[in-house]
């Protein structure tokens, strides 16, 4: 079955300096999905056939519209659907981390970009709140990943910080090349070795050609030949206006309203539509996760 990126809202409690909002590739919107829209969003997300709903934004789990999330989840699991929330984890209380656990959300994954303090405030913030909600939802039994954004900044402690979330016990380590449109070459440089470092570190065998994809699309050098995006086929994104896209960077390929119309119609659109990597200017399939879940692509 097919997973969809939901974007709830555009908020944020943090402003990482590598952000599509924060660098201005991308604009910040008001619009969310709201609390009265959760049941017939959920009911429609269920009759387009996704099998897992991955909520994103902004943060899902934003200080002001975290109960409106709740609504949400609740409103999917009871169309029997898979949930993932993807979180900074910034001012989450010990209440939020039962309140997760009480809703069965199937996996939360918690944005944390060094084991060192100083260096993931500088360029995200709220260290001690993702440490706090790792550990608190190890404790819970949560089924839980970590995303590590990887700049020049933090590249240095990379292979320190996988050991030091692997001592945490999380198995799950997902890094990802931070997109910054023109960033210089030595900082590129020193990325790309601190990625290739890693490979050992994360004991999947898929991720040599997964991080070797990204160091080759950020380069403007082209895919590797049997690279296949699954933006468009395994996984669909949706903004909170229900418009629905085969990936977070083509917009410009407008699939439907997923809220409203013919179900069918927008059955019909997912199953014609496809992308290649070699047509996309700047695979974001570098930059996203969803990649990274693919070891079938890396064989």
């Amino acid at each position: 079955m097919t997973s969809l990126f939901l974007m709830v809202n555009s908020a944020c409690n943090i402003a990482c300096k590598y952000c599509f909002y924060t660098t201005g590739y991308e604009k910040r919107s008001r619009d969310r999905i709201l609390p009265r829209q959760a049941g017939h969003v959920a009911k429609r997300i269920a009759e387009a056939r996704f099998g897992t709903v991955i909520l994103t934004g902004g943060d899902p789990l934003h200080s002001v519209h975290k109960k409106e999330t709740y609504l949400l989840v609740s409103a999917l699991k009871a169309e029997v659907l898979r949930v993932v929330i993807n979180t900074s984890a910034a001012y989450l209380t010990e209440r939020d981390l039962d309140r997760l656990i009480e809703l069965a959300v199937d996996r939360v994954d918690i944005s944390i970009d060094s084991h060192d303090s100083a260096v993931h405030d500088a360029q995200r913030g709220r260290h001690s709140d993702a440490v706090q909600a790792i550990c608190g939802l190890l404790q819970r039994g949560m089924s839980l990943s970590t995303t590590t954004v990887v700049t020049a900044r933090n590249a240095p402690t990379l292979t320190q910080t996988i050991e030091w979330l692997q001592g945490l016990g999380i198995s799950d380590i997902r890094v990802q090349k931070a997109f910054l449109p023109g960033g210089d070459l030595v900082g590129h440089r020193i990325v790309d070795a601190s990625l290739r470092a890693a490979v050992p570190l994360l004991q999947k065998p898929h991720v040599a050609r997964y991080l070797e994809q990204t160091i080759r699309l950020f380069r403007g050098q082209g895919p590797l030949s049997e690279a296949r995006c699954p933006m468009g086929k395994e996984y669909f994104v949706c903004d909170a206006h229900g418009n629905l896209a085969p990936c977070f960077l083509r917009g410009d390929i407008h699939l439907g309203s997923l809220f409203e119309g013919d179900t069918a119609c927008i059955l019909g659109a997912m199953e014609s539509n496809v992308l290649s990597t070699d047509t996309l200017p700047l695979c974001v399939g570098s930059h996203c996760a969803s990649l990274f879940d693919n070891p079938s692509l890396w064989r």
